[in-house]
């Protein structure tokens, strides 16, 4: 484990409390209770001199980690102004000087580097604005189920994007920092016998929540929310259970101020730090080693939380679904009322914690969920409602109707980016629910379809049916470079580290062409059949065309694998294809979600959702499941899809019911967790670390126990 910090700076405000992060961390992680790493896994930079120095520490590091790889870093977070990328703060770093800092991208690099052989991979940021390493994951349709930045990964910061991390004068350690150092010293209580990064990313979120502090923010990929990271202390099996208090880890405790308003506001430091950690050994995976070691493993309890989750006992991390873990029967959940105050009462997963009046529609709403505001859109006009309390904050009425599917918008620092009915791209800022900028992305009458737009590092990609590609600054929405294709661009555009694809329109169908991310110039073209969908890892990029299923490798422009979309109905089309934690997820408007090795284009399960009728007039199916999946952890969130409300007559009403689900799904095995029913229709669901919020089109907004 390599632990890099920056506590004292020349220019920037220094941050006491990182120095002891960095003690705090290494020292929970070397205890035998905990995770027993041996001292010579464990290397700590303490105030490193320059970005090429932390970068040689993890370039030699990482190497060495045969099964799983860490890196944490926390410390003064800095922002490009020009490029809105994330900067890691060093001892000599100057504000506005991004040169004089660590660029994120370096150290993600770092660990994408081929000579990590690491299986398994977790970097934490702890610092303001982590939350932009982040950004660039929001593709089309799956703003929310964006992926990690690091094949096979869990990547988890202290803040979103646009939030500060907090450092209390009087704590030992910062905010995020002490939360996590808390768990691991004091372990979850009712918790499973091993913590995998989901377990731990919901406890500190609710006890982070709990506090009224900045909450984290974790995206998997491959599984990566399954990686363990400790033993928990707390569990019946651990002999750390009634065994007599350790001394070392009560001195790691976290010490905290008891009361947020006892503490003047001049006198809150914001702050960071940075680390690495990488595990060595002989290639067993950090549960093996865990539980092998139990029997030697001693010491104390920590104290308990008032307020958390729980989650179901994790299985060995691995990207494959056969090693996820069994469902289990979901535990209950302490959940609050809106505006806040005391748990109410347990409630179990899927049950309503609370409800609040919001406009009835003709179509269901999706929500987005970005820092604390839930956006809906009511028949054009767009909402924000506060997370916590569900009072609407603002509302934003245009010329021109937004597009019905905030589902396919796409969101980056804080911007909401969806098209109007003029054909414009326009640019809300969520927080305060005013337009920033706005984009004319056609002007040809023919150019009539919207595709969902994508943001990668501060860019977002947009085009419409027949028209060119653009690349916007996200914050101005000035253009970068555009592409235009003879005939003009055919499927939406999806993006990943190096290029953006798109189908371009020829006679005879649709290309799939490569374009340079920085440079909009063509790289290659494939041609291909009519491609109604796109999407895109660094490996391969995905089609849907016709029904048909393609992945075609981005290295050799090979087909790996063609199948044909899993439907119940032929006629019926497949919805926008879904990457999320390494697997490509389908849906159809007749009701079927499909789960698939995106590699292989294997099916690893089939969910059939509940199931109406087709009806000739209307020229729909009245059954849920046509909505974008959510994918968070080990769950996966549908809700359903009504483009036209049936008629509520007595010989429509029953078969109608099916729009009105919202499903919890198993990500590892498709099986029914939990489903709820609303009164009206719902479309696609937010989730965050205690709630899953979903409109319904009979005038509710619901905050759903997870």
């Amino acid at each position: 484990m390599v632990l890099i910090g920056s506590h004292a700076y020349g220019k920037l405000p220094d941050l006491p409390a990182v120095a002891q992060n960095l003690t705090g961390l290494a020292g929970a992680l070397r205890h035998p209770s905990v995770w027993g790493l041996p001292d010579s896994h464990c290397t700590v930079l303490d105030q490193p001199e320059s970005a090429q120095q932390a970068l040689d520490a993890l370039h030699a590091q990482a190497p060495l980690a045969t099964d799983t790889l860490i890196v944490y870093y926390a410390g003064h977070g800095l922002v490009d102004p020009y490029t809105d990328e994330l900067y890691l703060a060093l001892p000599a770093s100057e504000q506005g000087r991004p040169d004089t800092a660590l660029r994120y991208e370096y150290v993600r690099r770092a660990v994408l580097d081929p000579a990590v052989t690491a299986r398994r991979k977790v970097v934490v940021l702890d610092s303001c604005y982590s939350g932009r390493a982040l950004i660039g994951e929001m593709g089309a349709g799956d703003h929310v189920t964006a992926q990690a930045l690091i094949d096979g990964t869990c990547l988890l910061t202290s803040t979103a994007e646009t939030r500060k991390a907090l450092s209390f004068p009087g704590e030992r350690y910062t905010a995020f920092t002490g939360e996590l150092i808390g768990i691991l010293v004091g372990g979850i209580p009712e918790g499973p016998e091993l913590l995998d990064m989901d377990t731990i990313y919901r406890e500190a979120h609710a006890r982070l929540a709990a506090k009224g502090r900045p909450q984290p923010q974790q995206r998997n990929r491959n599984a990566g929310g399954l990686i363990v990271l400790a033993r928990n202390r707390a569990h019946p099996h651990s002999q750390a259970v009634g065994a007599p208090s350790d001394p070392t880890l009560t001195r790691l405790a976290p010490r905290t101020v008891p009361l947020l308003r006892r503490v003047s506001r001049r006198s809150l430091l914001v702050g960071a730090a940075v680390g690495t950690a990488g595990l060595g050994g002989a290639g067993l995976g950090i549960r093996q080693l865990l539980l092998a070691g139990e029997k030697d493993a001693g010491g104390g309890v920590g104290s308990a939380p008032s307020h958390r989750t729980t989650s179901p006992p994790a299985a060995a991390p691995s990207a494959s679904a056969s090693s996820s873990p069994t469902p289990t029967t979901p535990p209950t959940t302490q959940t609050s009322s809106p505006g806040g105050g005391a748990p109410r009462k347990a409630l179990k997963p899927g049950e309503v914690a609370w409800r609040k009046k919001i406009p009835a529609t003709d179509d269901a709403s999706d929500v987005l969920l970005v820092d604390d505001v839930l956006v809906l859109n009511l028949d054009g006009t767009l909402h924000g409602y506060d997370r916590a309390s569900g009072e609407r904050r603002w509302t934003l009425r245009h010329d021109a109707p937004f597009a019905r599917r905030l589902s396919g918008a796409a969101v980056g620092s804080g911007v909401l980016c969806i098209e109007d009915e003029n054909m414009f791209l326009q640019g809300v800022d969520i927080r305060r629910g005013t337009k920033r900028w706005g984009f004319r992305l056609a002007t040809e009458v023919d150019a009539l379809d919207a595709m969902p737009p994508c943001v990668r590092g501060g860019i977002v990609y947009a085009a419409r049916t027949g028209a060119s590609l653009y690349a916007l600054d996200l914050a101005t929405g000035k253009k970068r470079w555009s592409y235009s294709p003879t005939g003009g661009v055919g499927a939406n555009p999806t993006v990943n580290d190096t290029v953006v694809c798109v189908g371009v329109l020829d006679p005879t169908g649709n290309d799939v062409c490569a374009v340079d991310l920085r440079s909009g110039r063509e790289k290659w073209r494939e041609e291909f059949g009519l491609i109604e969908y796109l999407a895109v890892d660094n490996q391969c990029v995905y089609t849907c065309a016709m029904g048909t299923l393609t992945g075609l490798d981005l290295a050799t422009r090979e087909e790996r694998w063609s199948q044909p979309g899993v439907r119940r109905d032929p006629t019926t089309d497949l919805q926008p294809l879904t990457l999320a934690g390494g697997v490509l997820y389908t849906t159809t408007v007749d009701g079927l979600l499909t789960a698939r090795d995106p590699w292989t284009g294997t099916v690893r399960w089939r969910f059939n959702v509940r199931y109406g009728e087709r009806f000739a007039t209307w020229g729909q199916w009245s059954s849920g499941g046509g909505a974008t999946p959510i994918i968070d952890g080990q769950t996966v969130y549908l809700g359903s899809l009504a483009y036209l409300a049936l008629p509520d007559e007595a010989a429509f009403r029953e078969k109608n019911r099916a729009t009105h689900f919202v499903h919890a799904v198993d990500a590892a095995t498709g099986t029914e967790r939990w489903h709820f029913e609303a009164g009206g229709a719902t479309g696609t669901t937010a989730v965050d670390a205690t709630t899953v919020y979903v409109a319904s089109s009979d005038g509710y907004l619901y905050g759903l126990a997870r």
